[in-house]
């Protein structure tokens, strides 16, 4: 396991500009998150990937902005769904340019849920969707989100049956994890060999954001529950940028979690 950062993390500054900070932190690993369609133009990739290898930092996995197509990609209005495709094809092509292995995936929102939902066209459409990516080499990593439909551990384990795709893993999220009110093991018993990606944060009882070191999480517990279920992939650490007062606490927080690795 190494240490990585996302992008994500000095949100609203613009991407490129953050891989800079990423340099100055000492990781060699990070998630890019792409905050608008125009950031999965050739162009754009060509440029930040070339930042990325200048600074000797290697992209693990690309988050995209989802608001505007992944819950349309489970649509059933066709014409709808045929446009998010579209976006999604982007943002596989983007992960495909900037060298990244996984594709950080929220889906659908949780409004989508109702009686006699249909967990076996759900899974089929997750199916597709991992081969998309798997046909640029990438594997889409479902992500537990608080506010989609991943939240719940319970609604995964039952589309898990469904999704029949060498392409396809998770996402672990241990923020989201505590926003959404489960411990985090009890998505790791769904995700068990199928995980690919874990975004790594801290918290306490009053916040449930804070960078590695600064809350209560006992991390000592956390990188033992991975290696037990042969998790061998990058902790990306993705806080928001209120948790961040400055590129010290940064480095510090590296610094903490890379003596933990060793030990």
């Amino acid at each position: 396991m190494e240490i990585g950062i996302s992008t994500a993390c000095f949100y609203p500054m613009q991407t490129e500009c953050s891989v800079e900070y990423i340099k100055k932190a000492g990781v060699k690993k990070a998630e890019v998150f792409l905050n608008s369609v125009s950031e999965t133009d050739p162009e754009f990739c060509a440029m930040l990937k070339n930042r990325f290898d200048d600074a000797g930092v290697e992209i693990v996995s690309v988050h995209a902005f989802v608001a505007m197509h992944e819950p349309f990609l489970f649509s059933d209005y066709k014409r709808r769904q045929d446009d998010a495709i579209e976006i999604y094809r982007k943002n596989i092509n983007a992960c495909k340019m900037l060298g990244a292995k996984f594709h950080t995936f929220h889906g659908a929102r949780q409004e989508m849920f109702c009686d006699g939902f249909d967990y076996k066209t759900f899974g089929e459409t997750l199916t597709f969707l991992s081969n998309l990516a798997g046909e640029k080499g990438i594997k889409l990593a479902w992500e537990n989100v608080s506010w989609c439909l991943s939240k719940s551990p319970e609604f995964i384990e039952r589309v898990l049956p469904y999704i029949k795709s060498d392409s396809f893993g998770f996402t672990l999220d241990l923020k989201q994890a505590i926003r959404a009110n489960f411990n985090y093991l009890e998505y790791l018993k769904v995700f068990d060999k199928k995980l690919l990606n874990v975004h790594i944060s801290d918290s306490k009882a009053d916040r449930d954001c804070l960078l590695p070191g600064n809350g209560e999480v006992d991390f000592c517990s956390v990188l033992s529950r991975l290696k037990d279920i042969g998790y061998d992939g990058d902790l990306i650490i993705e806080v928001y940028n209120d948790a961040i007062s400055g590129m010290k606490e940064i480095e510090k927080s590296v610094k903490y979690l890379n003596g933990l690795l060793k030990n």
